[in-house]
């Protein structure tokens, strides 16, 4: 029950949409086994939306009546055998887990794109599950040896972390830092980020780089940004520091010219690289390179933080702690004041002047919320989905994406921002994939994608 729950959720999020035909639909229901050789392919039909969500939560009320309450251990915990402590476990579902499932599908199913009825319930519910994971995670977990505490950062490398709450498998790999670095420090590229969301991480003392109050210096626009900014992306002149002694082992060079600047083969062309997920102690001219463990977070402690936050915020606003025994703003402190990835202090530490003035006002809390989510979860497979499920329409997604172009004059470098693509979707959903439409006569497609027949 609970696989199935989470695959027809995967499966809502990408594919779910007003079809052709107008209505709010998910996908088929398939509750039986069915073979795809004997199917009767004119039998196939989309469920709608509302039916599919309640199919998945029917599924994780089934799973909750059979999985342990939590599958967590940690090494030193004496309530477990030695030989099931570290990660053996928790890849495997559990209640915890369901709740963190449940908070997900709840907030898909309050969004604006699929709420046409504006139904708060829908809020409310993910904030009350949302909560009980945050819940289970400060005083159950905290409890353990080695266990969570909020205002510790977390390594995407730990085979062990309690910011996990439930993980793919942890495997030991070189494909980020092959995927992500450039060609002269023996990667490719392939992923890179834009100049939107370098903007998007605000200044240290929190302010956005369009508020003067955060002393945003255009001429220097990497000086005194969030720390999380130097934990996710490598700019023109950031460096690759080992991760055992803090060796210098490569230097970026994203200026005109530069062995990483846009314009060649295997390298970025926004001028831009992704830091987030690199294991900093892997080196391709090492005598022995090292391959950092890394795994997907399918729910963690951010994300259920996120939830609650925006949920939270619709239901009772930013500060009222009293209805989920959090407050939305609380739930963004933690992520802003903990360290980062790279174990520098949070931004918040000494005070969020920013926080506190958006917390006024539930309006301008559920913009921070958002430019959060686009933040924390940054190269995680997020935002694509949290813009569709914000929006009303394409246009709200169809939006120039931006590049920066680095010259360099007497000693200084100057900085312009010209567009590299323009986001042309013909819809707020993903089309159905053409040969399913196909083999199904009655599969209706998506709005938007009616050609694709």
């Amino acid at each position: 029950y609970g696989l199935r729950a989470w695959l027809y959720y995967d499966l809502l999020k990408v594919f779910g949409g007003r079809a052709e035909n107008g209505e709010l639909t998910g996908v088929p229901l398939l509750t039986t086994p069915t073979k795809a050789v004997t199917a009767d392919a004119a039998e196939i039909r989309r469920a709608l939306f509302d039916d599919c969500v309640k199919q998945i939560l029917a599924d994780c009320d089934s799973a909750y009546v059979y999985l342990p309450k939590n599958n967590r251990d940690y090494p030193g915990d004496p309530q477990q055998p030695i030989q099931i402590t570290g990660s053996t476990r928790y890849k495997t579902l559990d209640q915890v887990a369901i709740d963190g499932l449940r908070a997900m599908v709840y907030i898909l199913w309050a969004s604006p794109a699929y709420n046409p009825s504006e139904d708060m319930s829908r809020y409310d519910k993910a904030a009350i599950h949302a909560a009980k994971v945050m819940k289970h995670k400060l005083e159950v977990e905290s409890t353990l040896e080695g266990g969570f505490d909020p205002i510790k950062g977390f390594s995407w490398h730990a085979m062990n972390d309690p910011e996990i709450i439930w993980p793919s498998e942890m495997k030991a790999n070189t494909t980020m830092e092959t995927s992500l670095y450039p060609k002269e420090f023996g990667g490719s590229a392939n992923i890179v980020p834009t100049q939107e969301l370098v903007d998007a991480f605000p200044m240290k003392n929190g302010y956005p780089i369009s508020d003067k109050r955060g002393n945003y210096d255009p001429k220097s626009p990497y000086e005194d940004r969030d720390p999380r900014f130097y934990a996710a992306i490598f700019h023109n002149g950031s460096k690759v520091l080992r991760g055992t002694n803090s060796e210098v082992m490569y230097t970026f060079d994203c200026a005109e010219g530069g062995k990483d600047a846009p314009g060649s083969n295997k390298v970025s062309a926004t001028g831009y690289y992704i830091k987030k997920f690199i294991y900093p102690n892997w080196n391709s001219s090492d005598n022995t390179v090292e391959k950092g463990y890394r795994c997907i977070h399918f729910i963690n402690w951010t994300k259920m933080c996120l939830i609650f936050a925006e949920a939270a915020n619709k239901v009772a606003g930013p500060t009222d702690a009293a209805t989920y025994g959090y407050s939305a703003k609380q739930a963004i402190a933690w992520l802003r004041n903990r360290p980062t990835t790279d174990k520098t202090e949070g931004l918040g530490v000494s005070g969020d002047p920013y926080l506190d003035e958006c917390a006024a006002d539930a309006a301008s809390f559920d913009e921070l919320v958002r430019n959060e989510w686009r933040v924390e979860t940054c190269f995680e497979g997020e935002r694509f989905f949290n813009l569709r499920r914000w929006a009303l329409k394409a246009e709200e997604l169809n939006k120039d994406l931006h590049m920066v172009k680095i010259t360099e004059q007497a000693g200084k470098f100057a900085y312009e921002y010209p567009v590299i693509a323009t986001l042309k979707f013909p819809s707020l959903w993903a089309p159905l994939p053409y040969t399913e439409v196909r083999k199904c006569p009655n599969l209706l497609q998506n709005q938007g994608w009616e050609t694709w027949r």
